[in-house]
């Protein structure tokens, strides 16, 4: 079980301003844009459940957003991550769509 102890993703200049999927010849991808950097914001289920969602830019940048939390009684820090809820909202939208088979149809840009 993980849980969120400190939001270390407070830096001035990467707030959340929104989401969509880009679709390239390697498929669909959930995009989330924070201060104009764009970030992929893949996630795996037990993170989602814990609110976070994972930000690794694609221009390969190193990500200033982190979070410190206990993972089985044991605390670490979690880099290239968000605990915005918008953000995680949209990661868990994505991966309902992509179960449901609809990023079959995407367009790219469409909003999440």
């Amino acid at each position: 079980m993980i849980k969120i102890l400190e939001r270390l993703d407070q830096e001035k200049g990467f707030e959340f301003e929104r989401a969509f999927v880009r679709v390239d010849d390697f498929g669909a991808h959930p995009v989330g844009v924070f201060g104009g950097v764009e970030c992929l914001i893949l996630t795996k289920p037990a993170l989602l459940e814990a609110g976070i969602a994972c930000c690794n830019p694609v221009n390969g940048n190193e990500w200033p957003l982190s979070l410190r939390v206990e993972v089985d009684g044991q605390a670490q820090v979690l880099n290239e991550v968000t605990a915005d809820e918008m953000a995680v909202k949209a990661a868990r939208k994505f991966m309902e769509l992509a179960g449901s088979g609809w990023l079959e149809d995407v367009k790219d840009g469409t909003g999440l």
